[in-house]
């Protein structure tokens, strides 16, 4: 039997530390670690030389020397294209020192051979989260938008403004009402249909500090001129009855309608007028001399026209044919002048009409209503120097004023049907007598507002 050969006992081999180049990458390999510089020992005056792992070799005086280390070379990171168009068409803002890392979708799990890991219900490779929009990149040259301040007083005054518009028309009704004055004067006669003023002027003397006429020697007073404003149906119309029309006043026998007011005040006024008529009086309305100057001034002055040339000494009237804008002193003088107009009552009744209908349209105008100064002077010109019934407000006040502009425009509005401007019993003058074969029918139109401008009087010509 053949021995084995017999090799002699070696020495254990020492690890040699030369540098080994890098290997190069391998998608299969895992990454290779970087040579290590080998460690110095301090020099005693003999120099070891790592041993090679072939000990039969001679060594070359280049080999016992250590290996260079090469640079760590430092992998360049490649961008794609798209990428970079991208960025170059949307400026990236400036990341402080502190910004946390970019965070990259995470991959998924693999075993050592590089096959993804297969589990039950999910996916084998895990889907990429979207990559994070990069928002725009600041201009540095351009200062930052200042930060819109909260307005918070904007609602505030909103909320100040409504209660304005509330309280304010609230506050004037029930100033309004408290500086009217009211007297009795409605009669107990059964409800009719639709509704009636009575409009009553006046002609009673103050001292003029009111703006009315100032003359002490004339006592007492008497109407004037009497108008009815009448609604019924959707229609309203106007009616004046001259001061002079010869009337039956209950329990006093036949006399001029003023003289009612003088014998029994407003109560007998209204029961002759509702006798003459046929109608129930609903709101009684009195105008004195000085409240019609008042209105008027509340209301900046009205615009009247008329044909006449007038010089009247009793009113004071002084006019030329035409329109002027006059305030209230001229305006209660073209209301009362009767002497210089050849119609006498009828041609007054009608200045009189034309001056409350500038007065009413002046005060429903745009610039009066949005105006609280006006607003203020109007009503309390109207309260402070009107007498009304009881029942009557500023809110009777005010329908009474949209209802005659509306019977003026509509030109429902003059004299009921006359017979004689100079009638005459023996006993008390010169009166005004109303046609008996047309008043029973003007009246019964009135109470239905079936009226029509024909219906009116017509003065000859």
């Amino acid at each position: 039997m053949t021995q084995p050969p017999s090799f002699p006992p070696q020495r254990p081999r020492r690890r040699s530390i030369r540098a080994t180049p890098p290997a190069a990458a391998s998608n299969d390999a895992p990454p290779s670690i970087p040579p290590t510089r080998a460690r110095q020992r301090p020099s005693t005056g003999s120099t070891t030389t790592p041993r090679s792992s072939s000990a039969a070799s001679p060594r070359s005086p280049e080999a016992s020397q250590p290996r260079a280390i090469p640079p760590r070379q430092r992998r360049e990171r490649t961008v794609p294209a798209s990428r970079t168009a991208r960025s170059q068409a949307q400026p990236q803002t400036r990341q402080s020192s502190t910004s946390a890392p970019p965070a990259y979708p995470p991959q998924a799990r693999r075993s050592r051979d590089g096959a993804p890991i297969r589990r039950e219900g999910r996916d084998t490779e895990m889907r990429p989260r979207p990559a994070e929009s990069v928002p725009p990149r600041r201009d540095p040259h351009v200062a930052p938008p200042a930060r819109r301040r909260r307005r918070r007083w904007i609602p505030l005054v909103a909320l100040v403004i409504v209660c304005a518009l509330f309280a304010w028309p609230l506050y004037l009704l029930g100033w309004a009402n408290s500086q009217i004055t009211h007297v009795p004067a409605l009669s107990s006669a059964s409800e009719g249909e639709g509704t009636t003023w009575l409009i009553a002027g006046s002609d009673r003397r103050s001292d003029g500090s009111d703006g009315g006429i100032a003359d002490p020697t004339t006592t007492g007073a008497r109407t004037d001129s009497l108008m009815l404003v009448r609604r019924v149906n959707g229609t309203a119309m106007i009616v004046s009855l001259p001061r002079d029309t010869a009337v039956e006043i209950p329990g006093k026998g036949t006399n001029k309608i003023n003289a009612a007011y003088s014998l029994g005040g407003p109560t007998l006024l209204v029961k002759t007028v509702e006798h003459l008529t046929g109608l129930k009086i609903d709101h009684y309305v009195e105008v004195s001399m000085g409240a019609l100057t008042q209105i008027v001034d509340a209301v900046g002055g009205v615009n009247l026209c008329s044909d006449l040339t007038v010089n009247d000494r009793d009113s004071g009237l002084v006019w030329s044919p035409g329109c002027h804008t006059v305030d209230g002193k001229t305006a209660l003088a073209f209301a009362r002048m009767r002497k210089s107009d050849p119609n006498g009552d009828i041609g007054r009744a009608d200045r009189q009409r034309q001056v409350i209908a500038k007065t009413v349209d002046s005060a429903l105008s745009a610039s009066s209503v949005v105006n609280p100064f006006t607003q203020h002077a109007l009503s309390g010109a109207v309260a402070s120097s009107l007498i009304t019934d009881p029942d009557t407000g500023i809110v009777s006040l005010g329908l009474l004023g949209w209802n005659y502009r509306k019977a003026q425009q509509a030109q429902l509005t003059g004299t009921p049907p006359l017979s004689s401007l100079n009638y005459r019993d023996g006993v008390h003058g010169s009166m005004v007598s109303l046609d008996s074969s047309r008043i029973e029918s003007f009246w019964s139109k009135l109470g239905s507002g079936t009226l029509t401008p024909d219906d009116y009087w017509k003065p000859p010509r």
